[in-house]
């Protein structure tokens, strides 16, 4: 099955032949788009069906500013490791509004960038603070080439960038050094990007996703 991306652009290549034609395929790429999209929104629904938690009525409660962004921005998803991500959040959204931060942010990641950060939650070392936020105070130095696996690409130049846009969104801290060789990099997750993974993986409460306590956070400080 042709890809929506070519078919609009078969459309507009052939928007010069004759314009009853052109109408013709632009209706086609249309309905193609929208099939797609569907299709895509179902295999997100799916996976949110079995992660959705049932309120005291039995019934499932979800905000529908929150929902609607979702079916909006996640039915451009093909990607089956974003789509389970997408369904984490409808899992994770109930009545509250606060998930539209990490429609937001899930809605600006590469593929590769996801993974990354996904990488990156699982592998830290996650605490809390004797006030009571989730943080990671260590410092993580994966293998470039490993992670570049990870990433999906052998270009050193998107991988960077890619780093780069992560740091910027607040999402992590370290990345490439000019300095270096690079063998290894800096690579640690900050708060926001803990409560977005937590999120993403269908929980609104990180403290109980890392499995952590005040408790805990007191005897590593003290």
């Amino acid at each position: 099955m042709i890809d929506p991306v070519s078919f609009a652009s078969l459309t507009y290549l052939t928007k010069g032949i004759t314009q009853p034609v052109a109408n013709e395929l632009g209706k086609m790429a249309a309905n193609h788009v929208k099939y797609w999209r569907a299709s895509n929104l179902l295999a997100i629904l799916k996976k949110a069906d079995g992660k959705l938690k049932l309120d005291s009525k039995g019934e499932v409660q979800l905000n529908p500013k929150v929902l609607i962004k979702i079916a909006e921005l996640g039915s451009l998803e093909p990607e089956p490791e974003l789509q389970d991500m997408w369904a984490g959040l409808i899992a994770s959204s109930s009545n509250s509004d606060s998930n539209l931060l990490y429609v937001d942010i899930l809605s600006g990641l590469s593929k590769g960038q996801a993974l990354l950060l996904k990488y990156a939650c699982q592998n830290a070392n996650v605490l809390l603070t004797p006030g009571g936020l989730v943080y990671s105070p260590d410092i993580q130095w994966p293998s470039t080439k490993d992670m570049q696996k990870v990433f999906g690409s052998k270009d050193l130049h998107e991988f960077d960038q890619a780093l780069d846009d992560l740091r910027r969104k607040g999402l992590i801290e370290g990345g490439l050094d000019a300095s270096s060789a690079n063998d290894r990099f800096r690579l640690q997750p900050t708060a926001l990007a803990l409560h977005f993974f937590a999120r993403v993986s269908g929980s609104s409460d990180s403290v109980k996703f890392f499995k952590l306590s005040l408790q805990k956070a007191i005897d590593e400080t003290s």
